[in-house]
This record gives C-alpha cells, sequence and structure tokens, in this order.
C-alpha cells in the first residue's frame, strides 16, 4: 500500500511493478499528482556543488538515472521530454564535470537564442517535462491500482501486517496490508508515528505569460528563478514560502518572479509582452527538510531512539549503544522540495531495492516475473544523506 500520487508514490509503484510487486496507491486528491506534482511545466537539470559533496554525487546518480528511465521503453513515448538543455547562470567558476560544460556568455548566448549577460554552466541532456503526464505514465502498469479521494486518518503496523484507517467520500475503512509505504508529501509527518521527521511545508508559484519574443529563447535558464520556454509561452519560476500551505494565486509572487527573470538579465524575453496582461499562476506546496535532501527508508522506531540514544552528545563510542528499531512494515520516502523531479526516481528505485532484499518481504506478494535480485545500489550507500533519523540524531548529538 502505497499513500501519495505524487513523484514519490507513482516512482515507487513503478519501481516495485517493475519488480514484479503489486501495489494499491491511495490519494487524497481527485486526480494523480493533484498536490506539488501538479504543476503543468518541471525543469530537469541536477542539483550540483562547486565543491566535490556527497549531495552532488547523489544527485549525479539521480539525473543519470532518470534520463534512463525516462528514454526507457515504457516511458519514452509516453512522457513528453523537451531535452532542450538547460542554462545555470554562475557567477563563480565551477570544476569540470561530465554533466555540464562551462560555457561564456557569448557561448550561453548562442545557446539561448536570447541575451545571456553571465557565464553559464550548459547541462545539454536537460529539459523540462510535465510532471502529471510523467506520474500518470509512471501508474500505467498492470501491477499498479490508483484510488482516490482516500484519505490515510491513522494506521497501526505490527509484524505481520499494518491497520490502515482510511476516509472517502462516503465512508471510513479499515484496510490491511503487509507493508505500508508512506509517499504523501506535507503529510508525510502528520501521524504520532511520524512526527519527529521535520518536514516543512513551503509554497511555490509558477506564472506563466505570452509573447512573440517567446519563441526565441531555445532552452531553459536557470539560476535564482527559471523560464521554460514552450512555443508562445514562457513558465517563469518559482516563489518560496516556507510554512505556507495556501494555494491562493498572488499577485505578490506573479511580480515577484518576473523582478528574478530581469535580474538574471533576461529582460529581453519579457519584451512585447502587454503590460496589461494577467499572468497565468500554478501553486503547489512543496515538502522540504532541514538539509534540502530527502528521507527514504523504513520509518525509525523513535521513541526507542530517545530512550537508548540520550546520551550521544557525551561521545560515548557506538559500541556502547543497541542497534537501531524501526517500526515493523513502514517506509518513507518524502521530503523532496523543489528537487523530487530528479530525485524521486532514484530513491524510489533505492527504496524498491531494499524491499526486495528485506527477510520481511514475503513470496507471496511476488508473481512469477519478479525481479528482486540484490542490487548493487542500496540505500545503505546512501544513509548518511538519506536515512529518515539523521536529524534526530544530529539532534542528540548536540543535545538539543
Amino acid at each position: 500500500m502505497i499513500i501519495g500520487a505524487g513523484l514519490a508514490g507513482c516512482n515507487l509503484a513503478y519501481q516495485l511493478a517493475l519488480r514484479g510487486i503489486q501495489t494499491l496507491v491511495i490519494e487524497a486528491g481527485n486526480s494523480i499528482a493533484s498536490g506539488a506534482s501538479s504543476n503543468p511545466v518541471a525543469v530537469v537539470k541536477p542539483f550540483v556543488t562547486r565543491q566535490p559533496s556527497d549531495a552532488h554525487d547523489f544527485y549525479a546518480k539521480a539525473f543519470d538515472y532518470l534520463l534512463r528511465q525516462l528514454a526507457s521503453e515504457h516511458l519514452r513515448n509516453r512522457v513528453p521530454f523537451k531535452q532542450c538543455g538547460v542554462l545555470q547562470l554562475t557567477h563563480q567558476q565551477y570544476p569540470n564535470n561530465n554533466m555540464y560544460q562551462g560555457v561564456s556568455s557569448e557561448t550561453a548566448t548562442k545557446l539561448a537564442g536570447v541575451k545571456i549577460a553571465s557565464n553559464a554552466l550548459w547541462f545539454e541532456q536537460g529539459g523540462w517535462l510535465n510532471p502529471k503526464q510523467y506520474c500518470s505514465a509512471l501508474l500505467t502498469h498492470p501491477l499498479i491500482t490508483v484510488q482516490l479521494n482516500s484519505r490515510l486518518i491513522n494506521f497501526k503496523c505490527e509484524p505481520t501486517h499494518c491497520t490502515l484507517e482510511v476516509k472517502t467520500d462516503t465512508a471510513t475503512k479499515l484496510i490491511t496490508t503487509p507493508r505500508l509505504l508512506l509517499a504523501n508529501g506535507i503529510g508525510l509527518h502528520r501521524f504520532s508515528q511520524t512526527e519527529d521527521v521535520p518536514i516543512t511545508p513551503a509554497k511555490g508559484q509558477l506564472s506563466c505569460i505570452t509573447n512573440n519574443v517567446a519563441a526565441s529563447l531555445t532552452c531553459v535558464v536557470s539560476g535564482k528563478h527559471y523560464v521554460i520556454p514552450d512555443n508562445q509561452r514562457l513558465y517563469i519560476g518559482a516563489s518560496f514560502h516556507r510554512n505556507d500551505e495556501s494555494l491562493h494565486v498572488s499577485e505578490i509572487d506573479h511580480a515577484s518572479n518576473i523582478d528574478g527573470l530581469q535580474s538574471m538579465g533576461l529582460q529581453t524575453v519579457l519584451s512585447n509582452t502587454e503590460q496589461s496582461q494577467q499572468p497565468e499562476g500554478f501553486t503547489g506546496v512543496r515538502a522540504t527538510t532541514p538539509d534540502r535532501l530527502p528521507v527514504v527508508g523504513l520509518l525509525p522506531d523513535f521513541n526507542f531512539y530517545r530512550e537508548q540514544y540520550a546520551t550521544l552528545h557525551k561521545g560515548y563510542l557506538p559500541s556502547k549503544y543497541p542497534s537501531a528499531k524501526y517500526l515493523p512494515g513502514t517506509y518513507l520516502l518524502g521530503g523532496f522540495g523543489s528537487r523530487g523531479l530528479v530525485s524521486a526516481a532514484y530513491s524510489a528505485s533505492l527504496l524498491a531495492n531494499q524491499l526486495c532484499v528485506n527477510s520481511a518481504l514475503s513470496a507471496t506478494t511476488l508473481n512469477s516475473a519478479s525481479n528482486c535480485e540484490p542490487k548493487l545500489d542500496t540505500l545503505e550507500t546512501w544513509a548518511a544523506l538519506l536515512h529518515p533519523a539523521r536529524f534526530f540524531i544530529r539532534n542528540q548529538k548536540r543535545n538539543q
């Protein structure tokens, strides 16, 4: 059972289906990708850093994984991926990398088709796509069933099964499942068992304008804001308001997006836009974490953590402590923030791998086409980055 039909839940259902595991996806909204994944466009570009880092390596892996997934037989004809390239404007030099090419403002101008005033990183394999179309394509598989207008109210997991209280338009039902996979965005931490996972909602607004110059822009341009060309339409994003869950389209945010485009030196693409034109607006509420990396893996037993790891700040050796405990059959996938399009597929594959090699996974849940052999990429590889208890442990070590 997967809770949430956004980028996280849809990718997880798809990854499990590839491994022969049947899933039921429960979605509170009235459509697939009705939450933060509902924007009409999103940039396909990895997060990169100037200095070597584990986060850089993770996003490099995730970007490569997403490109291979989009080129797969199942998705390439179902997901219109506009692989037009992405320019990331820079003011400092970045090291050489096979994901991008550092280019001068002159070269960037030629690539973009409009004046670019600064140096940039050129992601030739990047571009943009429609997240809702992507999610729908991921769920097009005979082993995946979707149930809309159904909200998880509460759950309890025991060693053999989980019992879910699910509210629909007409009734509240109890449903049992061998495993519960929480991928429900900003709702991820709203249960007593998950409240120690620091998920913060952040509203983002996308603006869309139309003009004759838009068609001159031939690639995505990103910086503190970004602009995505789609014929004579320009999608400009995105605002960021932490702890704001409203979906109201704001004129202030429209102005902020337009000002952001101007601050990037892209006034040219705004020319011939009628002053009276009212931009279209799209809003979504992202689920963010303090370090802007997702949470992936088994749900920790935080009561056990509180009892057993209270003295971590004293610097005792790890051998002094018992091994961590987790709630049975319960997994988390979320906290992707604004980087979910690139990182969700790879993260879902890591979690699917863990489910496959977990000794608790009974053979009765697998069909004859199961592909659950151990994989080279595992969650343990990225534990320091993605573990759901990493924030709790850090706070314990700081005696906070």
